[in-house]
């Protein structure tokens, strides 16, 4: 079978059967076939090895030539590109099959070296054809095997592999660069083999600097070890280290590293002349540069060559390098730390100190002790220096240098640092950032075991730092203490008391506040300790600062378990319960002497009646009578206990208890409440703790609860028992919801918040609605609710009664603050609204119906009532909360609330209109801000109903055109035009209705708002920066929002830059044309630039003014060119039209001017506007201006600019 292979293939290739030579080929390739053409080549006869190279020769050198077309935009033949490939495939097989030349073995055939020049020769044409991608990568695999082989002529077929290679290289991406750079790097020793002398070597040259300048290759070893021989080479290191040069700004920092081990290893593997040649055209040209490098922001040169040169400093521990880099630096680093330049002496520092020490090994120990006590004390002189920024590098690595030299320092230089670093720059207040790196670095000192013995006493100088006014640095003493607290002979406490840490706890900021809690955690909650020894430790706390022990269980998630967490809310729950039951077992003790004193002082009272009653007899008593005073009787009782306490032995008193004090019951409820809190997702994940939880606590705080009832636990237990189901607790919701009801109309937030928070949790929203409605209504019922009925006034005659003076007052103020408490949060409104929609709307359509009656009847009162006004505002905010929530939340009847807010903007937009109308001018204001809010907040609730829509912005158009209008106002109008534009264009359902509404309501709006803006600012009260930065942004938010709508926003958008045009010509009248005498500039005024700026931010923004300002210009041509008799109808002269005129053309001016220094893609969009403002501007010249002498110069001024534009156009 073998010798039958062997002929079909020596027959095929004979023959000339292409064909069949494919053939074979393709069941080489197959798996199922037996053919396999390694075997048969291995196996083959070198005659006929000779012979069947020869024919195959023949067969390359026909296909070569027609393979490659005549024209350009043809692609290749593809039944040629498969016989190459074919004869390709053949040759690899061949090669495999032959021996290396160095053993001794026969030549390779004639034919297969004439047929790999050939191919090797064409690769670098072939590569220019998409189609031949694959066959390149056959004929390079092939001249890659006869290097590796070292075959005959292997260093002529090399260098045309290795360009083709590096062609890939760079034009490859990150993620295929990996096996090519491995290929290329294989092909790498044929450039010292003469592979840079030959023909073409100048495209190789070029290559090898390009792929020096690629940074990807430098991702793998393979690509380091590739730059560095390209830099090794005396005929590329300049042209190389010039393609580096110009790459590095842009490379990342972990590239500028890689670039640098380049180096050092070109370095270290070069010969003397070599070495010389790199250090002083490339090693000391990046230490130069790097010293003297621009850190201006932005500029990133400076970082990397640091990063590149930092790999050459790590290596100074060899001899040879550092001798190196001492002679290398010689001449710059010691000069450049001395100069008064800033960034110099920065860029210096960070070197010094990255090298440090930087010695020379060949001089004596002597020498270097001196060399090395020179440089500390620069380092100290550092620390002073007048630069924060030079103090802030120093500070980070003089530390560094401590930790690792600490036992090499001079003793007088290290004092002198560490007294400066603690003492000095843990103190800077002229920078933060010298403080917090002078308290980072001594972390870092600490590193170092040998600094110990001295920290110990130098650290508490950093106690005060721990209350620095900057969270970074209070958060890296809190990271300094983490560090002391691992060292033995150290306490952290020492450093910083724990009074101070505690009083930090309970104030600042979470980043210190969990620092501080995995600080002391191993002190209040130590692992493996008993529940009264945790307990104790949680009284401790709680004893020592109560809102901290809240802040450290508040952030104990990452340093306690969730076992932890309920071990210790249950070991709490028993301390309670059971110090709960001795107390009312000794109120129980206590009361049952109490009653028998009180029984033997009665029995007594009797023996004494009865001998009163022997001594006059005939005589019946109807009842006792004691003739004695209540003060008697209270004193003989006290007699006689102290009688019988004297004969007794005294009581000893029961032993004190941390839980007597109230103040430690309620921080222990406390720790449970924010426990409980703060773990109660990972308890729902848990049902087997959460259930015990719950019934350990919900059997005793019933208990709890009624001893401490009138005591400040009650409001922690309360909120604990809201964490629990109703059905448990259904006690103390009613207890909460009774006490809701007697509280006075002065009660606090706090107080408020105490009872109607469980009742949410509990969802016992609805009877706080139904008695929040009770109370509004009976308010205003009139005075007949609140007077006691006749059955009840017959019912109090048989007796005493005590009456509370409380009842029967409603205290509607009261329940409008439970109401607006149950809306506070934003995310609970829609819970509400979907839970509770139905007495909310009970409640709406009361307000509907009673508000405004109650709201005109105040506003018509001419007698001023504080308390009614404010009622009636509160009122009316309520109402507003309420539709608001129902609308937003959706529902079948979500329209109903949308009516009534829509009937109350309409009742208010009447009660405006009219101000003379009212008497109380100041409850007209409140109830016109109220109704604004309600207008603005309309879209961000997502309530985007028409009519709702319509009614909001009519009365924001006529709330803005008031006498009190303000600038603020103005800019709520445009944020709010924005909003509603982006609710409506985001609609999943497109509404015509909606879309109509904005384009007829939103320009004159805007437009008004514009106007009224630019009325209240003027030079005496010139708009601030914030209030210009508004404008802007709610400017560019209001095209944005045309955008959205797409076609439906193209007119309004339009009209927008119009107005915007209009009021940049009112502007610019009034600042430069009017009463100015000093030289014309066309730079805007801040307000002009706030107000077009949004416009020439884009290329679709700056085309839509530059049209804006032609058909602003054409305008004023139009009414120039009227005739004399219809100016005189409209009451005008032609002075006032071409003052007129003149101020648009050196607003078109001006505007352009800007426009286009903005925006210079708009140039070709500005040449018309520009032509048509030229000629209005030529119109104008050939007329006698009067006035002042500023226009003649503005208008000189903007033909100026108008020509240049239109001779960049």
């Amino acid at each position: 079978m073998a010798a039958q292979r062997r002929q079909a293939l020596v027959d095929v290739v004979s023959n000339h059967d292409t064909e069949g030579f494919l053939k074979l080929l393709a069941n080489h390739r197959s798996r199922k076939d037996p053919f396999n053409l390694d075997e048969v080549l291995a196996e083959l006869p070198r005659a006929q090895l000779d012979s069947l190279w020869e024919s195959l020769l023949s067969w390359i050198t026909t296909g070569l030539e027609s393979l490659i077309p005549e024209n350009d935009e043809d692609d290749a033949d593809p039944e040629k590109a498969a016989l190459v490939s074919a004869i390709v495939d053949t040759a690899l097989s061949t090669v495999s099959a032959l021996q290396s030349e160095a053993e001794d073995t026969a030549p390779v055939p004639v034919g297969l070296l004439q047929t790999a020049s050939i191919v090797n020769t064409m690769l670098l044409s072939l590569d220019e054809l998409p189609s031949l991608d694959g066959l390149c990568d056959r004929i390079a695999r092939l001249s890659e095997l006869w290097w590796s082989r070292r075959l005959p002529e292997a260093d002529s077929l090399a260098p045309p592999v290795l360009s083709y290679l590096l062609q890939l290289v760079v034009a490859k991406d990150h993620k295929t660069t990996r096996p090519l750079v491995q290929r290329a790097c294989s092909l790498q020793p044929c450039l010292s083999s003469g592979g840079l002398t030959g023909s073409g070597s100048g495209r190789l040259r070029q290559l090898l600097c390009g792929a020096a300048q690629c940074p990807q290759i430098l991702a793998w070893d393979e690509g380091v070890r590739f730059v560095a021989g390209v830099l090794g080479m005396s005929a590329l290191r300049t042209p190389a280290h010039a393609a580096i040069k110009a790459v590095l700004p842009s490379v990342t920092k972990v590239e500028a590293m890689k670039y640098g081990q380049a180096y050092y290893r070109a370095w270290r593997m070069a010969e003397t002349a070599d070495r010389e040649s790199l250090e002083e055209h490339c090693i000391q040209d990046f230490m130069y540069h790097a010293v003297h490098a621009s850190r201006a922001p932005g500029c990133r040169l400076a970082r990397l060559l640091y990063q590149l040169l930092h790999h050459i400093h790590g290596q100074r521990r060899h001899r040879e390098t550092a001798e190196m880099l001492v002679r290398l630096y010689q001449p710059i680093l010691w000069r450049a730390l001395t100069v008064p330049n800033e960034t110099v002496q920065l860029n210096a520092t960070f070197i010094l100190l990255d090298v440090f020490p930087l010695e020379d090994p060949s001089e004596t120990r002597v020498a270097r002790d001196a060399e090395l006590a020179r440089q500390s004390r620069l380092l100290a002189d550092l620390l002073q220096e007048a630069s924060h920024l030079v103090r802030a590098a120093a500070a980070k690595g003089v530390c560094r240098a401590l930790s690792q030299f600490w036992d090499m320092m001079p003793q007088d230089c290290l004092k002198q640092m560490m007294k400066v670093l603690l003492q000095d720059m843990a103190y800077d207040a002229a920078s933060v950032e010298v403080r917090l790196q002078a308290v980072s670095g001594i972390s870092v000192v600490l590193d170092n075991p040998f600094t110990h013995a001295y920290m110990k006493s130098a650290l508490p100088f950093l106690a005060d730092a721990f209350h620095d006014v900057q969270l970074s640095v209070r958060v890296a003493v809190c990271d300094l203490l983490l560090k002391v607290k691992q060292i033995k002979n150290i306490r952290y406490f020492d450093v910083v008391p724990v009074k101070d840490l505690l009083a930090r706890l309970a104030m600042d900021e979470p980043p210190v506040c969990r620092r501080i809690v995995q600080l002391m955690v191993n002190s209040f909650f130590p692992s493996g300790e008993s529940d009264e020894t945790l307990l104790s430790r949680c009284i401790c706390l709680i004893q020592e600062n109560r809102e901290a022990s809240r802040r450290f269980y508040h952030h104990s998630e990452k340093v306690l378990t969730l076992e932890d967490a309920v071990r210790l809310m249950i070991a709490i729950r028993q301390a309670l319960t059971l110090h709960a039951r001795k107390l009312q077992a000794r109120q129980a003790s206590a009361g049952e002497a109490s009653r028998q004193r009180h029984m033997a002082a009665a029995a007594g009272s009797d023996k004494e009646n009865s001998m009163a009653g022997g001594s006059r007899p005939g005589k019946r008593r109807l009842h006792n009578v004691d003739d004695r005073s209540v003060l008697s009787d209270a004193s003989q009782e006290s007699a006689s206990s102290s009688d019988d306490s004297a004969l007794e032995p005294a009581a000893p008193p029961p032993p004190s208890s941390p839980l007597d004090k109230e103040e430690v019951v309620v921080g222990l409820v406390d720790v449970t409440a924010v426990l409980w809190t703060c773990r109660l997702t990972e308890l729902a994940q848990r049902p087997d703790l959460l259930e015990t939880l719950q019934q350990a606590w919900g059997r005793v705080l019933p208990l709890l609860f009624n001893q401490h009832r009138d005591a400040p636990a009650a409001g922690s237990l309360l909120y604990v028992a809201s964490l629990l189901p109703h059905a448990v607790m259904t006690p103390l919701a009613s207890h909460c919801l009774s006490a809701l009801k007697e509280l006075p109309e002065d009660a606090t937030a706090e107080r408020c918040a105490m009872l109607l928070d469980p009742l949410i949790n509990w969802g016992r929203c609805d009877d706080v609605i139904e008695l929040c409605a009770e109370r509004l209504q009976a308010a205003f019922d009139g005075e007949r609710s609140f007077v006691a009925s006749q059955k009840n006034q017959r019912r109090s005659a048989g007796g005493v009664r005590f009456r509370d003076p409380r009842r029967g007052q409603p205290r509607p103020r009261l329940a409008l603050r439970w109401l607006m408490h149950l809306f506070s949060p934003s995310l609970r409104r829609h819970v509400l609204a979907t839970k509770y929609g139905a007495p909310l709307r009970e409640l709406l359509t009361w307000m509907s119906s009673a508000v405004p009656p109650a709201a005109e009847e105040r506003l018509s009162s001419e007698r001023p009532y504080a308390d009614r006004d404010e009622l009636v505002v509160e009122l009316v905010r309520a109402m507003i909360v309420v539709s608001l929530a129902l609308a937003a939340g959706g529902g079948p009847d979500a329209a109903d609330p949308s009516n009534a807010l829509r009937e109350l903007l309409i009742w208010g937009r009447g009660v405006a209109k009219a101000p003379a109308r009212w008497a109380n001018a100041g409850l007209l204001r409140s109830v016109s801000e109220a109704l604004s809010e309600a207008a603005v907040n309309v879209s961000l609730t997502g309530c985007v109903a028409p009519e709702l829509c319509e009614a909001g912005l009519q009365w924001l158009l006529l709330h803005l055109s008031a006498s009190d209008a303000s600038p603020e106002r103005c800019l709520t109008v445009l944020f709010h035009s924005a909003d509603l534009l982006e609710a409506v264009a985001c609609r999943s359902e497109k509404s015509d209705e909606l879309r109509t509404l904005c384009r007829e309501e939103i320009p004159p709006l805007t437009g008004a708002a514009i106007g009224q803006l630019l009325r209240l600012s003027s030079a005496e009260r010139p708009p601030q920066p914030a209030q210009l930065t508004e404008l802007s942004s709610h400017l560019k938010g209001v095209l944005a929002g045309w955008r959205l709508l797409g076609a439906d926003g193209e007119g309004p958008q339009r009209d927008l830059a119009a107005v915007l045009m209009v009021a940049a010509q009112r502007r610019i009248a009034s600042d430069k044309l009017q009463g100015s005498t000093s030289a014309p500039t066309p730079e805007l005024s801040p307000l002009v630039s706030a107000l077009l700026s949004p416009l020439w931010r884009d290329a679709a923004g700056a085309q839509l003014l530059a049209g804006a300002v032609e058909e602003f210009v054409n305008a004023g041509r139009e009414k120039t060119e009227r005739g004399e008799e219809e100016m005189a109808e409209e009451g005008s002269t032609a002075e006032e039209d071409v003052e007129q005129e003149l101020s648009k053309v050196v607003t078109a001016g001006y505007v352009l001017h800007a426009l286009t220094a903005a925006t210079p893609s708009a140039v070709p969009h500005c040449r018309a506007a520009a032509s048509a403002a030229l000629a209005a501007a030529q119109r104008i010249s050939e007329t006698q201006l009067t006035g002042d002498d500023a226009a003649p110069q503005h208008l000189s001024a903007a033909k100026r600019l108008l020509e240049e534009l239109n001779a960049r156009a």
